[in-house]
């Protein structure tokens, strides 16, 4: 499949709410709102930001991750999706969006930053998902399908 080459305009338009935050390399970084205030989503457009369209090379994916703002740095790897440049990219970013900010909660035990994560240690819960706090470890329990 060949990689669409977007516009700036073009791209904005596919993420509706999203705010531009500056740039990173060479391309416009956004975020977006999720349902805690602490946390936002980062986009990296692959928008070129010399030409104002994106590279015509498919190496470089849209790259989305949960940010935590006031520490102004990633929640890590478990947070961290990408999506190809090609046809239906739109629908796909959206649906990707959708699925990191589900994975944002508010702590009940202190109010903090909670996020699904999945158990990377070799075992039986190896890929089984929970939740915890990110500000002080508080365990969420399990996350059932």
């Amino acid at each position: 499949m060949a990689v669409e080459l977007f516009t700036r305009q073009e791209f904005e338009r596919a993420l509706p709410g999203a705010r531009l935050v500056g740039c990173h390399g060479h391309e416009y970084v956004y975020a977006v709102g999720t349902s805690h205030p602490r946390v936002s989503i980062r986009v990296h457009s692959s928008v070129n930001v010399r030409t104002g369209r994106a590279d015509g090379t498919g190496e470089n994916s849209i790259r989305m991750y949960l940010y935590l703002e006031d520490a102004g740095r990633s929640l890590g790897k478990d947070g961290t999706e990408y999506t190809t440049r090609v046809k239906g990219w739109q629908a796909r970013l959206g649906d990707k969006i959708a699925a990191l900010r589900a994975r944002v909660r508010k702590c009940p035990e202190c109010g903090g930053v909670g996020i699904v994560r999945a158990v990377r240690k070799e075992g039986p819960n190896r890929g089984r998902r929970f939740w915890s706090c990110v500000d002080r470890g508080c365990w969420g329990g399990w996350v059932e399908k």
